[in-house]
């Protein structure tokens, strides 16, 4: 039966000589905290994680996440395995279900979610976006064109998502590459509004720099009036844009800090999934 890494390193070190044990000091080189993590960092390696390439090339990772096992009966050596899980299943369904779960909940702004991008030189920017939907393979979000988010989407597609429900001890993480969505898709979303954020979405320019908000109430009074009950139309520079991850992680806390961390990765048609250490 394999152990884990403390479980095999604990008895290997009452394997080994009393008077060995006694002479090891508590720090230093030669400290069990320090050859600990010198067993993890071989590990690493061993499993193609961290270090330098050659040549300039990168490391060299492996196609999935490892185990690393240090066994006495081995040794010492190290021994790694594999503890990816490759699945068909879609595994935005249970975004779908934890949003439907805050909503139940009555929690306010159940889908508002950080949204990170970064430009062409890499420079990071994050703001608070409404998740509007979760299709089997993507997750949608609305924005208008000139805004800084679509500005950095254009030159460098990127993203992640982060979603937090603290009340409900709840986090998704979803990244990968934006796509912008087909028009229908923006005008039934903007259909979706309330009335108020449709009428704002028709005479702001969001994120653009103004003298004061008083001629724009002026305008959004005059507006309005002119459109009266009737439909507000979909701004033309309005946008619907679709996240296709290409990895997801559930968090779900736990009362003793060893929180459960599902990582699902995208392997081809289907997608690796990995429980990850808290």
């Amino acid at each position: 039966m394999r152990m884990s890494f403390s479980v095999a390193y604990a008895l290997a070190e009452l394997a080994s000589p009393a008077k060995t044990r006694a002479r090891r000091p508590t720090h230093g080189s030669n400290s069990p905290l320090v050859a600990a993590r010198d067993d993890q960092r071989a590990c690493a390696l061993a499993a193609g994680y961290g270090g330098t390439g050659t040549g300039g090339k990168p490391p060299r990772r492996t196609p999935a996440p490892t185990r690393c096992l240090v066994e006495p009966a081995t040794g010492g050596k190290i021994r790694t395995r594999r503890v990816a899980v490759v699945t068909p299943q879609r595994p935005l369904k249970r975004l779908a279900e934890w949003l439907q779960a805050a909503s139940d909940a009555g929690l306010p702004e159940h889908d508002a979610a950080v949204l990170a991008t970064a430009d062409v030189t890499g420079r990071p920017t994050a703001r608070t976006v409404s998740l509007r939907r979760v299709e089997d393979d993507a997750v949608v979000f609305t924005t208008a064109t000139w805004t800084r988010k679509a500005r950095d989407l254009a030159g460098n597609p990127w993203a992640a998502l982060l979603l937090h429900w603290p009340s409900l001890g709840r986090q998704a993480h979803v990244g990968g590459r934006v796509e912008l969505a087909e028009r229908s898709l923006a005008e039934e979303l903007f259909a979706g509004r309330d009335r108020p954020h449709q009428l704002q979405a028709v005479v702001s320019r969001q994120g653009e720099p103004v003298a004061d908000l008083k001629k724009m109430r002026q305008r959004l009074a005059l507006v309005g009036r002119e459109i009266g009950d009737g439909p507000v139309p979909c701004p033309e520079d309005w946008a619907a844009m679709r996240l296709r991850p290409d990895y997801i992680e559930y968090w779900v806390a736990a009362p003793d800090a060893l929180h459960d961390r599902l990582l699902h990765t995208r392997d081809a048609e289907s997608w690796r999934q990995t429980r990850l250490a808290p």
